[in-house]
């Protein structure tokens, strides 16, 4: 049985025991037992073959004392196996998380019975983050795969003691060196002296922690080495040698050398045993140690040696065993990189499990890291810049670096390094932190001089050490050049994509103004790998050179690469960067052929994202489809541009942003897909530039559109392919739509029109004479309207806004390009009549339209109920107004409001759902239909000449009332643009509606028997002359026995036996009122029309009034009539009727526009019968 366990308990007081039980927990054997502290996570291995082929259970007892607090005892990873000849076992030896969230990079030594295991693949493998099995960008190299990177920093003891060992051990260390180069292993070296008499013994990082890739080189640094100290505090020697040097991933060894121990001879530092040990399994160091052979020696570093996996030796041995172990090791090392699906930047220690399957037998090991524990280090865009540009003899650099550091311990110093490009020694500065992360140093002008300047730096945290550039700064350094010479010029056009299994050229024209060019290097690999392969470039003619990517690395990986120039004086210029690399991805030409690719480009930084993919195809979904739908990489940490398709709701556990979008195929030729798409980058003021590649396959009358959120504004990509931003701290949100034509006409005849624009048009165009001047060839003129100004003229306009067009001389089409749209438009409303357009390029119902005021949002039939707007939309059909439950693209409407809010349109599918208490709209208040007699609805129509007017009407419905009913009382839109018109309207200023007192139809409660209804209309006209006035179809549309009849002047008209009626219209409104009579009975007792028996003031309504009442009354028999109103003083006001009238029922209105407040009298008189007198009351 094997599990993993750690403990850290009092010692003797606090103990913990496995045990096992055979009968379910009744009894119980102890399987062994532990106290004290074993130092960290510990693989451990018990025999419990005694119990096999029973049922057993596994129990766990912790006795503890009351006096101290620990930590405890825990157990992990607990699992039971049978024992075969060869054991399968499988050693985690390092995990390298300082290129996250990109790669997770570690190696795993496989074994059985301790033979090496070299023929696995990557089919045997098995990663687990957390529990979630990790496949993107999963690896497996084996040992025979090359890439096996070693490490060694050596630890030597500059103590006077060592005088006679010293030459020894630097023979041995130089046959060491020739070892590893005759079999070409890949090495870095670093040195820490300790011991030495200068700096009190105290342990020294050479070359600054960097590692040196060559033994010439270590060799210099090893000769600097003394024998001049006494004090050799080697623990701490241990400490930084593990602490300070940028590790490669791969084999990380420390060789320790030292005649004497810490404990036997006084050496006590600032760290203890288990401190250095720490630091090790921390940095996966395995520790040789080349010691004295005695007790205090073997205690203090043999011991730590054995702890990490390595051995001890006599300290003038040679390093055979160090070679024999890099060999073996490297013989069943298989590395292993994965790119995590959890790039959460959390600061959580995260576990990774490794399971290696063979047959039956399958092995397991963990590990832990988290993320951003090592700082990350980068120039800054104001350093990047020095580069532009060649610079003067003597000139001071300020140089400036952005060092994150996520998780404690954070950066406790940075360091920058500098010299002259071509000499030997750098010079170290301390860098000073300036806040916000950034750190400063400068590079003094006395040290600058030609032909350039060397520099790179260094961050630490006292745990980990990292450097930009990351990989042999001091062999690749960054460099400015220094006049007169200038940096070679690399003009270059990255590779976006490649074919599996064809290998690409990479071209560039690279130039040298100072002298010559000494070197041009092609740098490749495989994304994910650590290794760059490397390729002199072939010149083919003039400036231009050319380097190949072989078809070995052209796999489904993708490449990453850059170049490199170097001048004859050593000043070297590049295209990306060993850390910041081009990188070309997958190319597949059908859904590329189908869609749209997407690169994005900083030049002012040398910085991409390319082969972003936004395209269809028959077999993918609109959710996750991992076989279409590419995760995009993790972003680097500094110097980057992204650009990515967010998915949070496909829930993928890869991540939420996606470098290929693909969707189902579907016909787009009537409806739109809408690719949303986020650029980030942390250049912050360049200019971004993103470039859209539309594929030959997608069908040319699809509109290719993008959308920009941060100026709302909608581009034509088929036009123009390119759109330049600049680029700020916030990530840039925006839309590809694929889809609906971009392009919208509508025939206009001559005069007038209400019209809006169904699309946005591109490139914000607004301007009038932009939009129609070339489609219109005669004269025309827009006007928009505001309640406060009236009709004016325009000379812009929007979407979803109403205007009023006029054609003067000829019929035109007008065309307009833009893109529809989507998810909502918002047109202000104030308080009044509003012209609005049809925002969506399809016809929208006015039930579906929503409105707010900021804080409350109504759905149109509890916007109505509420009160804030009428139910009314009206447009123009070239000669009158009628009303339109719809909005159709290209019309404009009237619409009140009786308050200043903002009508919402959405988009298809983007309505919220109305709430459940929402009011369905009522009735059919312009129809002509009769239900019964409780609902009937007649239409009146105007002529004259050619103008008419329909829109008014009148009627009952059994859901009205006699007052205001936001449902069936439609008010008055304001009088039309045209030069002439007729129309009429039913002034209702008693109503004291929100929408004022004119209404065009006016819908009352149900007309009981033996009752009669009036409505009083006014119909008004812009010319003189006889105007028509017709009831259609009342004769069909009232119940059956009704009687209806017109007053106008001195005439009245029975409606049933003609609708129509005309009037000499002189220029000032004309009113007239139409009656109607429920089913009566006649005097004789048949049916017939009902005849007054008395002379009465049968109605006044309303009463009170303002301005104006309708006085009815019954004449019993023909005869002389008159009517006068009087003020209170009995001065006559108004003679309201003087003449001959027949028996019948009469209306007479009464205004009272320029009267006062007040009681009134209204006095009817009729020869031979009593005068009739009725109290009215005028309320202003």
């Amino acid at each position: 049985m094997d599990y993993y366990e750690w403990y850290e308990t009092e010692t003797g007081y606090d103990i913990g025991y496995l045990m096992i039980s055979t009968d379910g927990g009744v009894t119980w054997d102890e399987l062994n037992s532990r106290s004290g502290s074993n130092g960290g996570w510990t693989l451990m291995q018990d025999d419990i073959s005694a119990y096999q082929g029973q049922t057993v259970n596994i129990g766990y007892h912790f006795t503890s004392d009351g006096s101290n607090n620990y930590a405890g005892w825990y157990v992990d990873d607990m699992m039971v196996y049978e024992v075969h000849d060869h054991f399968l076992s499988a050693d985690i030896i390092s995990l390298d998380e300082s290129s996250w969230p990109s790669f997770i990079y570690f190696d795993t030594a496989v074994d059985t019975g301790g033979a090496g295991y070299p023929d696995l693949t990557q089919a045997n493998f098995e990663v687990y983050e957390d529990g979630v099995l990790q496949t993107d960008g999963f690896n497996v190299t084996p040992p025979q795969g090359g890439n096996q990177l070693v490490d060694i920093v050596f630890l030597m003891d500059n103590s006077g003691s060592m005088g006679g060992e010293q030459q020894q051990v630097r023979d041995n260390v130089e046959a060491f060196l020739d070892s590893l180069d005759s079999r070409g292993i890949d090495y870095n070296l670093g040195l820490v002296r300790f011991g030495q008499g200068p700096g009190g013994g105290w342990p020294i990082v050479m070359n600054g922690g960097i590692l040196v890739d060559n033994a010439a080189a270590f060799l210099l640094l090893w000769d600097q080495n003394t024998i001049d100290g006494g004090f050799e505090p080697g623990w701490d020697a241990v400490v930084d040698g593990s602490n300070s040097f940028n590790w490669r991933q791969g084999q990380r060894f420390l060789v320790l050398l030292t005649d004497e121990s810490v404990t036997g001879n006084g050496n006590m530092g600032n760290y203890t045993q288990q401190e250095a040990l720490d630091a090790m399994l921390n940095n996966d160091n395995v520790l040789f140690s080349y010691i004295s052979l005695d007790t205090y020696s073997i205690n203090d570093y043999g011991w730590l040696a054995e702890q990490t996996g390595g051995e001890y030796f006599d300290v003038t041995e040679d390093f055979q065993a160090v070679l024999d172990a890099i060999i073996v090791h490297g013989g069943r090392i298989y590395s292993i990189r994965y790119s995590p699906f959890n790039q959460a930047s959390d600061g959580l220690t995260r576990q990774v499990v490794v399971n290696v399957t063979d047959g039956p037998e399958t092995a397991t090991d963990f590990d832990f890291y988290t993320p951003g524990v090592a700082p990350s280090i980068a120039r800054t865009q104001d350093t990047i810049d020095l580069h532009n540009q060649p610079w003067a003899d003597g000139t001071t650099f300020t140089i400036e670096v952005e060092v994150i550091d996520l998780v404690f311990p954070f950066v406790q110093a940075t360091t920058l390094f500098y010299r002259t490009t071509g000499t030997g020694a750098y010079t170290s500065v301390a860098m000073t932190d300036i806040g916000g992360d950034i750190w400063s140093g400068e590079i003094p002008g006395a040290g600058v001089v030609g032909p350039g300047v060397d520099y790179y730096m260094t961050a630490t945290d006292g745990q980990s050490t990292v450097s930009d550039p990351s990989n042999q700064p001091d062999v690749y350094p960054y460099q400015l050049a220094i006049l007169p010479n200038e940096a070679p010029v690399i003009i270059h056009t990255p590779v976006p994509t490649l074919t599996p299994g064809i290998a690409f050229d990479v071209v560039a024209d690279i130039t040298d103004n100072t002298n010559a060019l000494a070197e041009e290097t092609l740098y490749y690999r495989k994304t994910g790998e650590l290794i760059y392969q490397e390729q002199a470039m072939v010149n083919t003619g003039g400036d231009t050179y050319m380097g190949t990517v072989p078809v070995t690395y052209a796999t489904t990986d993708g490449v990453d690469y850059y170049l490199r120039a170097v001048d004859d004086f050593g000043l070297a210029s590049t295209h990306g960067t060993p850390d910041n690399p081009h990188q070309v991805i997958v190319d597949d030409a059908e859904l590329t052929d189908k869609g749209v690719i997407i690169d994005g480009f900083i030049p002012q930084a040398d910085v991409a994202d390319l082969g972003n993919l936004a395209s269809f195809d028959l077999s993918a979904t609109a959710e996750y489809d991992p076989q279409f739908d590419i995760p995009e990489p993790p972003v680097w940490q500094n110097n980057f541009v992204a650009v990515y398709f967010p998915h949070p709701e496909w829930n993928a556990v890869i991540g939420d942003n996606f470098m290929h979008d693909i969707r189902l195929e579907r016909d787009l030729t009537n409806d739109l897909e809408v690719f949303e798409f986020d650029v980030a980058t942390d250049q912050m003021g360049s200019d971004v530039e993103l470039t859209f590649t539309i594929g030959d396959a997608l069908p040319s009358q699809y509109g290719v559109v993008l959308y920009v959120e941060d100026t709302d504004m909608v581009l034509n990509l088929r036009d123009n392919n390119v759109y330049t931003f600049v680029a700020s701290a916030a990530v840039h949100h925006f839309e590809l739509r694929i889809g609906y034509p971009t392009e919208s006409s509508h025939n206009f005849g001559l005069g007038w029109h209400m019209v809006s624009i169904p699309l946005v048009p591109f490139n914000n165009m607004s301007l009038i004479v932009d939009l129609f001047g070339d489609d219109i060839p005669g004269a025309y003129y827009v006007y928009n309207y505001s309640r406060s100004v009236g009709y004016f003229l325009e000379e812009n306009v929007y979407n979803a806004h109403g205007y009023w067009l006029a054609m003067v001389e000829d019929p035109a089409t007008i065309e307009i390009e833009g893109s529809p749209i989507l998810d909502s438009a918002e047109e202000p409303l104030e308080d009044g009549w509003n012209l609005i357009g049809a925002a969506l390029y399809e016809t929208v119902f006015v039930t579906d339209l929503w409105f707010t005021d900021g804080v409350t949002s109504y759905v149109y039939a509890d916007a109505v109920m509420h009160g804030w707007i009428s139910p009314n939309f009206y447009t123009w059909d070239g000669t009158s107004y009628v009303s339109s439950t719809e909005l159709n693209p290209w019309f404009g409407y009237w619409l009140q409001s009786a308050m200043d809010i903002t009508m919402i349109t959405y988009g298809p599918g983007m309505a919220p759902n109305p709430s459940p208490n929402s009011q369905e709209g009522e009735g059919d208040n312009g129809g002509n239909v009769l239900d019964d007699m409780n609902n009937w609805f007649v239409s009146l129509n105007a002529t004259m000449g050619d103008l008419a007017d329909g829109l008014a009407g009148f009627g009952v419905h059994e859901s009205a009332t006699n007052g205001f009913d936001v449902w069936y009382d439609q008010p008055l839109p304001p009088a039309p643009m045209t030069n002439d018109f007729v129309r009429i309207y039913a002034d209702r200023e008693y109503w004291e509606s929100p929408f004022g007192p004119k209404f065009s139809k006016d819908i009352r409660t149900p007309i009981d028997e033996q009752m009669t209804a009036e409505w009083t209309f006014t119909v008004e006209s812009t010319e003189t002359g006889t105007i028509e006035i017709r009831c259609a179809d009342i004769a069909q549309i009232l119940p059956e026995g009704y009687e209806a009849s017109v007053q106008h002047g001195n005439t009245t008209v029975d409606l049933l036996e003609t609708e129509a009626f005309s009037i000499d219209y002189l220029g000032e409104p004309y009113s007239f009122t139409i009656s109607i009579a429920g089913a009566a009975t006649s005097v004789n007792g048949e049916g017939g029309t009902m005849v007054p028996t008395e002379f009465a003031i049968e109605n006044v309504y309303p009463n009170p009034f303002n301005p104006s009442t309708t006085i009815r009354l019954t004449v019993p028999a023909d005869g002389r009539l008159e009517v006068e109103v009087f003020n209170i003083l009995g001065k006559s006001v108004s003679t309201l009727a003087v003449g001959d009238y027949q028996a019948g029922y009469h209306n007479f209105v009464f205004r009272a526009d320029n009267l006062a407040s007040g009681i009134y009298f209204v006095q009817a008189r009729m020869a031979g019968k009593q005068t009739e007198l009725r109290r009215i009351v005028l309320l202003r």
